[in-house]
């Protein structure tokens, strides 16, 4: 037996014992994925295969793993998208913005078709994003930033993605003034942030950055831009206030 088969075997007895939380078969699978995506595939596709049979497989699931492979291989994605029998509005939506560059015909029949409930636009994106944000919060910030306009978006709010970096995409954002990165895990501000020049209020609340980071390293940087920061947490989680600690 080789090393691959080795790997398989022990990662399928791993989660046939049936004790394992879905959220920690998707984090296993996600980081093989990087070294051995062949054998991480055989994985999924084995316990899809037996949900299915069972028919004790929710759609939820199914869905899980393909947010997951959006970060990792767009096509993918697509086809756990597609594999699954009943289809929710912003599934159909979020297809149809995948298809969307390749194939027209299949973009625009889903987006009939999750439109034809009468469901609002905004309402589906917001959905995507929501779904995305329990399993990638940087995929869904990326998705969530390509459903503003680059040009005249002029406010922005991020607060509670769970992240710590931020998609390059939001330096394109040349009028943005407002932006909103509170509760979020950023222990400092990336680059793309503090080149935004049109920036004139930025939170940053209930992050890992401490308000002597944000006074002496951040402010210096945006001297015209107004922060917000009387709340952040410590490496050990412990949280920390000051009255007033605007800068």
């Amino acid at each position: 037996m080789n090393e691959k088969d080795s790997a398989f075997k022990y990662f399928d007895l791993y989660i046939s014992e049936g004790t394992k939380e879905r959220s920690e078969i998707i984090d296993m699978v996600k980081e093989l994925w990087t070294v051995d995506p062949e054998t991480a595939r055989k994985i999924l596709n084995k316990q899809i295969n037996i949900y299915n049979k069972t028919r004790i497989y929710p759609a939820f699931e199914v869905i899980s793993i393909a947010n997951m492979f959006v970060d990792i291989d767009m096509k993918e994605a697509i086809k756990y998208y597609e594999n699954l029998e009943t289809k929710p509005d912003y599934i159909k939506y979020l297809l149809s913005e995948l298809y969307s560059e390749t194939e027209k015909e299949k973009s625009n029949q889903y987006k009939k078709s999750a439109l034809k409930s009468g469901t609002n636009e905004k309402d589906l994106q917001t959905e995507i994003a929501e779904n995305l944000k329990k399993l990638s919060p940087k995929t869904a910030v990326s998705y969530y930033l390509r459903t503003l306009d680059k040009v005249s978006t002029s406010k922005i709010n991020l607060s509670g993605f769970g992240m710590n970096e931020v998609p390059i995409v939001i330096a394109e954002f040349k009028k943005l003034e407002e932006l909103d990165l509170s509760e979020n895990n950023f222990k400092e501000l990336p680059k793309e942030i503090t080149g935004l020049k049109s920036l004139k209020l930025l939170n940053i609340n209930g992050n890992q950055i401490s308000y002597d980071i944000a006074k002496y390293q951040i402010k210096p940087k945006m001297p015209s831009c107004k922060i917000l920061i009387s709340k952040w947490y410590s490496s050990d989680g412990y949280s920390q206030e000051m009255e007033n600690g605007d800068l």
